[in-house]
């Protein structure tokens, strides 16, 4: 039995103008192909293309929620950065003070940031379904 052999070994050399390039790139960009070539083989033998759809305010959101999540995240080290430096000072008056406006303060915002990051969590995957339901 003779084996086909599929290894792709012929170059074809392709000149373009940067006008030319850009409308492929941008083609490119939009479809599902991992590689340049493999997009250009596509167009070359006029095998359907499969192209991406993004829905563009989702994806916004989404990178505004990503961006919310890690400033709530920097605002929890932040805290906990102060904490750990009051309890550096041990029984000064002052620190005790402190101590007593941070824990009420924690007893605040605590609940009040694992709501956002649960929202955040809720609304990324209603994104994620929502975005899988529109590509099948």
């Amino acid at each position: 039995m003779s084996k086909i052999n599929h290894n792709r070994n012929r170059w074809l050399n392709v000149r373009l103008t940067e006008d030319e390039y850009s409308i492929i790139q941008k083609g490119f960009e939009k479809s599902t192909c991992l590689k340049l070539s493999e997009y250009s083989r596509h167009l070359l033998l006029r095998e359907t293309i499969k192209i991406n759809y993004r829905n563009q305010s989702l994806d916004e959101m989404m990178e505004e929620f990503i961006f919310l999540r890690q400033e709530l995240n920097f605002v929890g080290h932040n805290f906990n950065q102060v904490v750990r430096k009051l309890n550096t000072y041990g029984d000064l008056p002052d620190a005790q003070i402190w101590k007593k406006l941070i824990a009420a303060l924690k007893n605040d915002i605590e609940p009040c940031i694992l709501k956002i990051k649960g929202s955040i969590q809720n609304y990324a995957e209603l994104w994620s379904q929502k975005s899988s339901a529109e590509r099948a």
